[in-house]
């Protein structure tokens, strides 16, 4: 959302999460939000968190911030320490949906209706959470028109409700890692691994946030794809905090080096479900790799598949 500018994200969180006030131009400070990488690594300076030198993992000494001890670091592998999520409180059952999308964007095309009422059925979503409800529709009536300038209107919508539900994820992430606010170091907006792993003792807040409120519009058979969108999607947010060297008996991680997890289990898991169809031999089978699959299996399964 082009409105939603990092100094806009940093001075909401730190205001909603009570997160410690940092200047914008500094980059060693507990709060760094990045929005890009690897080009924001360009931007910090040469002395990395606790005084540590470079951003490699060369420190020689770490000084852990929950004890305050001194250690010789070991650089490790990323690991999610705690999940948190966070939803609308308009909550649509997906029997209710077309009835209620049809009845507000003044739409009785039975075509589009039939269509609509079809994909509900097959996609097997039970409900769904909407920033979208009958008071937003009140107050900004134009949003049903076909055709009509509303990203003003959107954008202030989904402005206030992205940050909203960003904060609630991140405080119920917070509240589920069990450690102080003040111990986490990092706030990030993309992927994390590099900064946990090359950073000793960093704890990466890691929040995503989306609404469909900027794609809401009548239904158009011109556009089937809008259909999908509304049988499928709904708003929400999540947060993760990411570290690696879990401190014993305080944080619990999981899922650690999940590349190396997939590879340990993906033949078992391919074999359990040829068993189901009592196929005993890979080639019984016509396999389709992604690219992220293929990267991950086992070159002795690789070369067993022909087919």
């Amino acid at each position: 959302i082009p409105s939603l500018r990092p100094n806009f994200l940093q001075q909401q969180l730190q205001t909603r999460i009570k997160l410690p006030g940092i200047p914008s131009n500094s980059a060693s400070n507990n709060l760094l939000l990045i929005l890009t990488l690897p080009l924001s690594f360009s931007k910090m300076s040469k002395t990395g968190l606790n005084g540590s030198s470079g951003l490699n993992g060369s420190a020689k000494l770490f000084v852990d911030q929950a004890t305050g001890s001194k250690h010789a670091y070991t650089p490790g592998k990323a690991t999610i320490l705690a999940l948190g999520k966070a939803f609308p409180s308009q909550v649509i059952p997906q029997e209710c949906l077309v009835e209620g999308y049809f009845r507000d964007t003044h739409c009785d095309d039975p075509a589009i209706k039939e269509k609509l009422e079809r994909l509900c059925k097959n996609t097997t979503v039970k409900t769904r959470y909407t920033v979208m409800c009958k008071e937003i529709l009140d107050k900004y009536p134009e949003l049903t028109t076909e055709g009509a300038a509303t990203i003003k209107q959107r954008l202030e919508i989904a402005n206030a409700a992205v940050v909203e539900m960003a904060v609630e994820a991140s405080l119920a992430c917070i509240k589920e890692w069990g450690r102080p606010v003040g111990d986490i170091t990092h706030v990030v907006f993309v992927w994390p691994k590099d900064i946990a792993e090359n950073n000793p003792g960093s704890r990466v807040l890691l929040t995503t946030s989306e609404t469909t409120i900027l794609g809401y519009r009548p239904p158009n058979m011109a556009r089937p794809y809008d259909l999908v969108g509304a049988a499928l999607f709904g708003d929400g947010a999540a947060a993760a905090i990411i570290g690696a060297d879990p401190l014993p008996n305080v944080e619990d991680p999981f899922m650690e080096d999940l590349p190396q997890k997939i590879e340990d289990n993906i033949e078992e898991f391919c074999k359990k479900l040829m068993e189901k169809e009592d196929l005993k031999d890979f080639n019984d089978l016509f396999w389709l790799f992604t690219p992220e699959v293929l990267r991950y299996l086992p070159i002795r399964v690789q070369s067993e598949v022909e087919n």
